[in-house]
């Protein structure tokens, strides 16, 4: 009987703290009430709609804003992904080029960055460019670029495509 009681007066305890927490509220501005309802249209279209972007976002399906930049390096671009347009490179054939450094707000030590060539507009002719290397740092890409042309030197300007995972 002991325990049926303390098993009583505990569930008065729990329903009083739960008609206390009526304060807290979603980002629509609706108030939780105390004891069993169902979720308000709106405020579950709100929540289905938060999941649903982070899972087109993670699986790729939804893009993320995009920052553009060009110009002698650093280059800025600041954003989860972005294209940046080099100068001019002349890189001589089976060589690595200097270093091209992106200034990026969005990336530190600890991001996983992927960078690729997007767009190249002599390939062959004007040497064979690769990415080597896409290294993040705090608030910078540093991408590694090679031309693997056994005889051409790099002639023109590159397109890269980069994307920031934190």
């Amino acid at each position: 009987m002991k325990r049926i009681l303390l098993a009583a007066f505990g569930l008065a305890i729990a329903a009083g703290l739960a008609l206390a927490a009526n304060d807290l509220t979603l980002s629509t501005g609706t108030k939780f009430l105390a004891g069993p309802r169902l979720i308000d249209g709106n405020d579950l279209n709100v929540m289905l709609g938060a999941v649903n972007d982070l899972r087109d976002q993670v699986d790729g399906t939804k893009s993320l804003p995009l920052c553009t930049g060009s110009g002698a390096t650093p280059i800025t671009c600041n954003g989860a992904g972005g294209r940046i347009t080099t100068v001019a490179l002349t890189t001589a054939a089976v060589t690595d080029n200097a270093d091209i450094v992106i200034n990026d707000n969005v990336v530190t030590a600890n991001s996983a960055v992927t960078c690729s060539i997007n767009a190249y507009a002599t390939y062959g002719a004007g040497g064979d460019p690769i990415v080597m290397g896409c290294l993040a740092g705090t608030g910078t890409i540093t991408l590694k670029i090679r031309n693997t042309h056994a005889t051409n030197a790099l002639n023109g300007t590159l397109g890269v495509g980069f994307r920031v995972t934190n």
